[in-house]
């Protein structure tokens, strides 16, 4: 088995998306010790750093397909010329940093079949975890907020069953904040309404787990 090595030195985002895809049966060694072949872990780049994203608990991925198919519904209930994705295609931040999103909804002409990446993201989501909270609500925040065409980051937590609504107005340049613990969640633009009881996980799940 070949083994797979992270890059020795910082790589562009274009560097980054050649090497996710070069050698994808190689296999990881973890620090833990667990094994996985390259083609089964998920990447992001910062500030050049390749970091592997950790395995998926069942309360983080219920969360995040729920949110998918949620805003999926929305959009399609309403005719919007807009689609979502769940993980999968990056968000470039800037030449060094590519995230990754749970969710993301991008509007406009459809994307080519061989993307990786989208630039313009309307809405983003991101699942908390314990293992990404900090992240979450901290350098991703930081760089989600800063994109033109980006006007809702919407930051579940699952375990403590609440989310937290980063919201910009049309022609508003400054974002506003909402905690939302029930109800309607308003996105527009593009123009749709979700309820954030449609992505929260069954609570017997456990907060831990619920939280990935």
């Amino acid at each position: 088995m070949r083994a797979a090595n992270f890059p020795d030195r910082k790589l562009t985002v274009d560097e980054f998306l050649e090497w996710v895809e070069t050698d994808p049966e190689a296999e990881f060694v973890f620090e833990d010790g667990t094994r996985r072949h390259k083609c089964d872990v998920r990447f992001e780049l910062y500030e050049g750093a390749v970091t592997a994203m950790s395995p998926e608990r069942a309360g983080h991925a219920e969360a995040k397909f729920n949110a998918a198919m949620t805003l999926r519904s929305a959009i399609e209930a309403n005719n919007l010329p807009c689609k979502t994705w769940i993980n999968g295609l990056g968000v470039r931040i800037d030449d060094g940093t590519l995230y990754e999103p749970d969710a993301l909804v991008r509007c406009g002409d459809r994307l080519g079949g061989d993307a990786q990446e989208v630039s313009d993201p309307v809405i983003i989501v991101e699942i908390l975890s314990p293992s990404t909270r900090s992240k979450d609500i901290g350098e991703k925040m930081e760089a989600y907020l800063s994109l033109p065409s980006l006007h809702h980051y919407l930051i579940v937590d699952a375990g403590k069953r609440k989310a937290i609504h980063y919201h910009r107005d049309q022609g508003e340049v400054e974002f506003r904040i909402r905690i939302v613990s029930s109800g309607p969640i308003t996105l527009d633009p593009p123009g749709i309404k979700i309820a954030l009881e449609d992505i929260l996980p069954p609570p017997d799940l456990g907060d831990e787990e619920a939280s990935r």
